[in-house]
C-alpha cells in the first residue's frame, strides 16, 4: 500500500549541483552560497537584511536578544502555535502573555491582543514585543497589529516560519515588523533540511543579530568576545540547498495553491477549513481543517492512516503544556481548534489523484 505523506521536500532544481560545488571548493562552514542566499532571500522578503542561522527557533532567540528583551519583560504570543515561538521567549527569561486566536484564520486575535496590552499597561507590566504567527502560512491581520504596536510602543516580531512568500495587502510577509523569522526545516515551503533566518530592514538590529549569531566575537579584535554569544551560523552547504530551493519558489507556490483549491472544492460542506482575509495570499504550507463537532479527530486520523494517508494534528495549545501552564489558561478558540484540527497531506509531490483520494477517504473517515 502506497503511503501518502503529510509533507515531503521537493528537490527538483540545482540542489545537487550547488552542494557539489560548495564541497568541491571546500566551502563548508561559510562561503559564497551563504552570502548569496542572504542577499536573495532579503530581496524575496522585501527587506534590507537577511541573516541565516541554524533553525527558526534560533532566529527568534536572536531577535529577542538583539532587542534587549530581558527577564521579567512580557511578550505577547498566540496560544495556538508551534512550541518554538514561546520557547524562545523563555530562553531570554521573558514572560509569555498568551492570547487567543481568530476563529476563522486561526492566527492571533487582534481583539484579544488589544485587551491583553491594555491589561498589562494597567498593571504596570513592561510589554516589549508581540509575536504574531502566520499559522500554517495564513497571514495575520498585520495592519491592525501594527496600529496596536504603535499605540502601546511594542515591537512586532513576525514568526513567519511557515509563511515563505505569503502576502498581506500587496506587501510580503516578513516586512511588517522590526524583524521576522523563518524556518527552512525539511517540511517547509522552502527547505535546506535544517536552517532559519532573520530578516529586517533595521541596520542596528541586523548588526546585533550578527553579533549574537557568531558567538559574540568582535569585528575589530581576533578571538575577543564582547557579549555572550551563540554558535547559530548556517553552513554553506545547507545554504547551497536553500539557494536552489529559492529559485523554484514561484513554481512551488503555484503547485501548493492548486492543492489547496482542490481540497476546498472536494471536502464536505460541513468541514470547516482555515480561512484567510480578502487581500491576503497565504504560503499554502499545510492545508488544515476541523472535523465536525462530535467527531473524534484522532479516530479520523487512525482511519486515514489505515488506508495509507498520513496526517498531523493541529498544534496543541501551548498553555496546556507543563512548562508553560503557569503563564496562562488555555483560551477557548485555541482549545477548540487544537481538539478538532487536522493537517492533510500538502506538498508538491502530490498528484491530482492523490488529493482526490485523500479527500474521499477523509469524507469516509468522518462517517
Amino acid at each position: 500500500m502506497r503511503k501518502i505523506t503529510v509533507s515531503q521536500p521537493k528537490l527538483i532544481g540545482r540542489e545537487i549541483e550547488y552542494v557539489t560545488d560548495a564541497v568541491s571548493r571546500a566551502e563548508l562552514s561559510f562561503g559564497r552560497y551563504t552570502q548569496r542566499f542572504e542577499r536573495e532571500f532579503a530581496d524575496y522578503c522585501e527587506t534590507e537584511y537577511c541573516l541565516t542561522c541554524v533553525n527558526g527557533t534560533a532566529a527568534l532567540h536572536l531577535v529577542l536578544l538583539a532587542l534587549g528583551v530581558r527577564p521579567g519583560d512580557y511578550v505577547i504570543v498566540p496560544a495556538l502555535t508551534y512550541v518554538a515561538t514561546v520557547a524562545a521567549v523563555r530562553y531570554v527569561g521573558a514572560i509569555p502573555a498568551f492570547v487567543d486566536v481568530d476563529p476563522d484564520t486561526w492566527t492571533i486575535s487582534v481583539d484579544d491582543t488589544a485587551n491583553k496590552l491594555a491589561e498589562l499597561r494597567a498593571d504596570n507590566f513592561r510589554c516589549v514585543a508581540m509575536i504574531p504567527v502566520h499559522l500554517y502560512g495564513v497571514p495575520c491581520e498585520m495592519e491592525e497589529l501594527q496600529a496596536l504596536a504603535e499605540e502601546y510602543s511594542v515591537h512586532i516580531i513576525e514568526d513567519a516560519a511557515q509563511a515563505h512568500g505569503a502576502v498581506f495587502h500587496g506587501q510580503k510577509i516578513g516586512s511588517f515588523g522590526i524583524a521576522a523569522t523563518f524556518s527552512f526545516y525539511g517540511n517547509k515551503v522552502l527547505t535546506s533540511g535544517e536552517g532559519g533566518a532573520v530578516v529586517t530592514s533595521d541596520a542596528r538590529l541586523a548588526e546585533k543579530v550578527a553579533l549574537y549569531r557568531g558567538q559574540g566575537v568582535s569585528k575589530d579584535r581576533t578571538y575577543w568576545h564582547t557579549v555572550v554569544g551563540y554558535n547559530y551560523r548556517l553552513s554553506n552547504v545547507l545554504a547551497a540547498i536553500a539557494c536552489a530551493q529559492l529559485e523554484n519558489a514561484e513554481a512551488f507556490a503555484i503547485t501548493r495553491k492548486a492543492i489547496w483549491q482542490q481540497y476546498w472544492n472536494l471536502l464536505p460542506r460541513n468541514v470547516q477549513c482555515q480561512k484567510m482575509r480578502l487581500g491576503t495570499i497565504p504560503a499554502y504550507w499545510m492545508f488544515t481543517a476541523l472535523v465536525p463537532d462530535g467527531v473524534n479527530r484522532d479516530e479520523v486520523r487512525r482511519r486515514l492512516d489505515a488506508v495509507g494517508v498520513e496526517t498531523r494534528p493541529v498544534f496543541p495549545p501551548i498553555p496546556a503544556m507543563p512548562p508553560y501552564a503557569p503563564y496562562g489558561a488555555v483560551p477557548p478558540v485555541a482549545e477548540d481548534i487544537a481538539k478538532r484540527g487536522i493537517n492533510l497531506p500538502t506538498h508538491c509531490g502530490l498528484t491530482v489523484r492523490d488529493v482526490e483520494f485523500v479527500a474521499e477517504e477523509f469524507r469516509k473517515a468522518l462517517q
